[in-house]
């Protein structure tokens, strides 16, 4: 009697195991131990490909979001201001180097005026004698100094051009409080014997404190005001 209820439980187990394993081609170390096993491995490589796909997912996402939000206020306010800074040293660079490039060429020109002055000197024995304050370059309109107050004298031309085959053109140099100066300012300091034995010549140089020729500065900037020097030399 207990064989004839083994068998028949057998045969259920053998039938179940057979409808569990439908479509499943066995193989020579086929168990139920390894079934078993396979489904594990299937299930985990599931979990694993579903755990990697959502940190995928999340990743990308963040990403994106980063790539979204770009600059902070913050961080777009400290970039101007940098730029601004550069870009003002980089201007009042320029604006120096421009102005001391103009003093050169006028420091070039008023060489030429001295050179000029003391070949006459030497050879009449006095400079070009003028009265008061006169051109002693050359202006389309005549005039010259501080607000063109003066005018050219012609024989003061006539006397520097046997000495300077032209005259070199001025430039207008803007001062304080919207005022000008235009070219070389001749005034004779001493007379003898109706001769001009020692005179003056006044210019201006853009940059505050430049250095004139021969170092002589007027003190007391009641011509032209601040941001500009005024320079004169005394020529014999």
């Amino acid at each position: 009697m207990l064989l004839s209820s083994i068998f028949p439980m057998k045969k259920k187990f053998l039938e179940k195991e057979k409808r569990y394993l439908a479509g499943f081609t066995p193989t020579p170390n086929f168990s139920l131990q390894n079934v078993a096993k396979t489904d594990s491995l299937r299930m985990f490589n599931l979990k694993r490909k579903k755990r990697d796909s959502h940190q995928t997912s999340y990743f990308a996402k963040a990403t994106t979001r980063k790539l979204v939000s770009g600059f902070t206020l913050i961080e777009l306010l400290v970039v101007i201001s940098v730029i601004a800074l550069l870009s003002s040293i980089v201007f009042a660079t320029l604006n120096s180097s421009r102005g001391k490039a103009r003093d050169s060429r006028i420091l070039q020109q008023y060489a030429q005026y001295k050179k000029a002055i003391i070949l006459f000197s030497n050879e009449t024995g006095h400079v070009p004698t003028s009265s008061g304050l006169k051109c002693l370059s050359d202006t389309s309109d005549n005039l010259c100094g501080y607000n063109n107050a003066w005018g050219e004298d012609p024989n003061v031309h006539s006397d520097l051009s046997k000495y300077m085959s032209s005259f070199p053109s001025t430039e207008v140099i803007q001062v304080s409080g919207g005022s000008t100066w235009e070219g070389y300012v001749y005034s004779c300091r001493v007379t003898t014997n109706g001769e001009c034995t020692k005179a003056r010549v006044y210019y201006v140089l853009h940059d505050t404190n430049a250095n004139c020729a021969g170092g002589y500065t007027v003190q007391v900037n009641n011509w032209v005001g601040g941001g500009t020097t005024i320079c004169y030399e005394d020529i014999q």
